[in-house]
């Protein structure tokens, strides 16, 4: 039974299939290797995945991204997220081992994906397939062209010159086909929703900065 899943295979992750990898420019690629893990790609996932709720972080901290949102073909299951970003340009087995072998402590784990655009040098690689593996879950390794494809499909990316789209429209003129609401976006319109069905004819969003 094979076990890796290419992304293209999450249902998902399926628009990645409108940019293939001989489009991407080595502006895209350097502009995912320069995203900060925490600021922006755990974001930019958990937007995807349209996922709001926080996993803990730190030493007790499991994954970086823990869900029940991810599909292949149709079928739902528990997947865990391994994120390094630019703060880890090359990824050594010490970066990541702590998190591997805790993948064996979580019951009914149905996916397991490592993603970095950086350099995962093969005993990191093969240590986290070998525990998917061992525990027989599924598992995917996405590297900086999967993620260029990914942000780019998903609107995050413009992949013409490679700069952070802002309301819809790259500065170039480029605008994507999806556009995905932030997290404070799709709680405000959640929240609205709610409103109306409960017969409440008007709402107000409010967007305040934390003292």
């Amino acid at each position: 039974m094979n076990l890796l899943i290419p992304i293209e295979a999450f249902d998902n992750f399926k628009e990645v299939k409108d940019f293939p990898i001989a489009d991407l420019s080595p502006d895209l690629i350097l502009a995912v290797k320069r995203l900060d893990e925490r600021e922006e790609f755990e974001p930019f996932l958990r937007s995807i995945l349209t996922d709001t709720s926080p996993t803990p972080h730190g030493p007790a901290g499991i994954v970086d991204i823990f869900t029940h949102q991810v599909a292949v073909n149709g079928q739902h299951g528990m997947a865990a997220f391994i994120l390094k970003g630019k703060s880890f340009p090359t990824i050594r087995p010490s970066d990541v081992s702590h998190q591997i072998y805790r993948l064996k402590k979580i019951d009914g784990l149905k996916f397991a994906i490592f993603a970095a655009p950086g350099t995962i040098l093969d005993a990191a690689k093969e240590q986290f397939v070998a525990t998917c593996e061992e525990i027989k879950c599924f598992y995917s390794i996405f590297n900086a062209e999967d993620l260029a494809r990914l942000f780019v499909a998903h609107g995050f990316l413009c992949p013409r010159d490679a700069s952070r789209i802002a309301a819809g429209r790259c500065k170039c003129g480029y605008s994507p086909k999806k556009r995905i609401l932030n997290l404070f976006q799709k709680e405000a319109l959640d929240g609205l929703s709610t409103a109306h069905s409960l017969g409440q004819k008007t709402g107000l969003v409010v967007l305040r900065n934390s003292p």
